[in-house]
């Protein structure tokens, strides 16, 4: 009968000091408020219990407050706090909250409230309610110093109830709203707790992201860019974290993934080359080459040259850093292709002798590019003497049956006839000759070698050697019978037995 009850607690309470029974009248009081649903009369009877039984002040913390109540009265303020609990419960929650203080004002210890209301709820398995409750309490008071707290228990009521999305929502909404960075601290630098929590939450974040592009690449791409962010984000607000160096290589992995070759690139090199040594320190150095290396295929025509030239910078800068990098030939090698592509002849001759001077020695394969390198860099700037060399040690590297063989021994066979072309411009015809023959000597089979006997003969002709030029000539006619300066060679050999 709590109409009637609620009659006679109050006339007891209007007695005051009167009566040793204010106290548990008006707690009585409160009870059959509440029975009656008259939800704001008790809140407000409760509060005027927990205003006076609560240490004075500004009350923050629930525990501490309570632990701090007039001796006896812990229970009393806890039951109290149930009770508003309850009624604000029975109106909707935090929302309910939210309009009461508007209607009445806050109380001093109105963290208390939204603290005990979010818990009550969670209790009864409420996720969703609890978490709603502790919501209530950011958005009514969204500067307040608790409202960090209260964010995070937002996530953790979430979790307990399995809402896996939800808690990526209020993760981001906690790792945007306080960021060092933004309008909530109005200037003032973080607190310690807070960035605890921060690092957390960006770091699952950014792997939540991660993880959810990886699934599926084609559909997700953009995904990489949002983990990338949170990634980035980590390094900035904590540059000397202990997982800096492998939260920068997936920084990194994001970014290749998203699209972002050259600041993956970039990224890479950081995590290699900008921490103190560590267990990724030389794949993060491999896969900044290798990033470049993409990034060059990537550009339009036009920028290739400067994209090239970062990657042969990486590359190098690999090579000298880590001196026994089992990747470091094979960087180096297409270090020495890429400079030869970029005209940078004698650059190109260095790196690939860095690949042959190698100890350990490299593979015959990486050997047979070096040398090609080498062979068409110094053929590019006429030294032929030493393109020879160089394409002679590629042809032994190369099988008889490999298909770029024929195009190593043309080179070879190019180069000793350029040394005869020289000789000749120079007016030493017997030195000429002797390169001419020599090419038939070396590379039997050379496309080039009936101008090469022809040129010989042509070069004895000059000299007057009519024996020596009737010879060669003989052994032309023989050699090439097809070959379409079969005439000439007749006239001069006709020419040749007649003087």
């Amino acid at each position: 009968r709590f109409t009637e009850a609620e009659g006679e607690y109050r006339i007891v309470m209007d007695l005051r000091e009167a009566t040793p029974f204010y106290e548990p009248a008006q707690y009585k009081y409160g009870w059959s408020l509440y029975r009656q649903a008259k939800y704001d009369a008790a809140i407000g009877n409760f509060f005027d219990v927990l205003d006076r039984e609560l240490p004075p002040g500004e009350l923050k913390d629930s525990e501490a407050a309570v632990a701090a109540a007039r001796k006896g009265k812990s229970d009393l303020v806890k039951d109290s706090l149930r009770v508003v609990s309850l009624s604000l419960a029975a109106q909707g929650g935090g929302v309910a909250a939210n309009e009461y203080f508007q209607k009445h004002g806050d109380a001093r210890f109105f963290p208390l409230v939204y603290d005990a209301l979010g818990k009550l709820l969670l209790e009864r398995e409420r996720y969703t309610d609890g978490a709603e409750a502790f919501a209530a309490f950011t958005q009514r008071y969204p500067t307040h110093a608790l409202a960090p707290v209260f964010q995070s228990q937002v996530i953790t009521a979430y979790e307990q109830g399995g809402f896996r999305d939800l808690v990526i929502r209020e993760k981001e909404r906690y790792a945007t709203v306080y960021d060092p960075q933004a309008a909530y601290w109005s200037g003032r630098p973080a607190t310690e707790a807070v960035l605890t929590e921060l690092r957390k939450h960006m770091e699952d974040l950014a792997r939540h992201y991660h993880a959810l592009a990886q699934s599926d690449k084609a559909k997700r791409q953009g995904d990489f860019l949002v983990a990338a962010k949170w990634y980035q984000r980590i390094l900035e607000v904590f540059p000397t974290d202990p997982k800096a160096p492998e939260i920068n290589m997936l920084f990194a992995d994001a970014l290749l993934d998203g699209g972002k070759t050259q600041q993956a690139a970039e990224q890479y090199a950081r995590t290699a080359y900008d921490y103190k040594p560590h267990p990724k320190t030389a794949d993060a150095a491999l896969a900044s080459f290798q990033a470049y290396e993409k990034y060059a295929k990537e550009v339009p025509v036009a920028q290739r040259p400067a994209a090239l030239r970062l990657a042969v910078d990486s590359g190098v800068k690999l090579a000298d850093r880590f001196e026994y990098h089992p990747e470091k030939l094979k960087v180096l090698t297409q270090a020495a292709e890429d400079l030869y592509e970029l005209k940078a002849l004698d650059e190109a001759i260095g790196v690939a002798q860095r690949v042959l001077t190698n100890k350990p020695s490299a593979t015959a394969d990486l050997q047979r590019i070096a040398y090609s390198v080498i062979g068409d860099s110094q053929f590019a700037q006429k030294r032929y003497p030493e393109a020879e060399a160089a394409f002679a040690s590629e042809l032994k590297l190369t099988a008889a049956n490999a298909p770029q063989r024929r195009e190593v021994s043309d080179q070879l066979a190019a180069s000793i006839y350029k040394q005869g072309e020289e000789a000749r411009a120079a007016g030493n015809l017997r030195g000429a000759v002797g390169h001419f023959l020599r090419l038939g000597e070396v590379v039997p089979d050379a496309g080039i070698r009936p101008n090469a006997e022809y040129d010989a003969a042509s070069s004895l002709v000059d000299m007057e050697d009519w024996p020596t030029a009737a010879k060669t000539l003989e052994n032309f006619r023989t050699r090439f019978p097809s070959n379409n300066l079969i005439p000439d060679v007749d006239k001069k050999l006709a020419m040749s037995y007649q003087k």
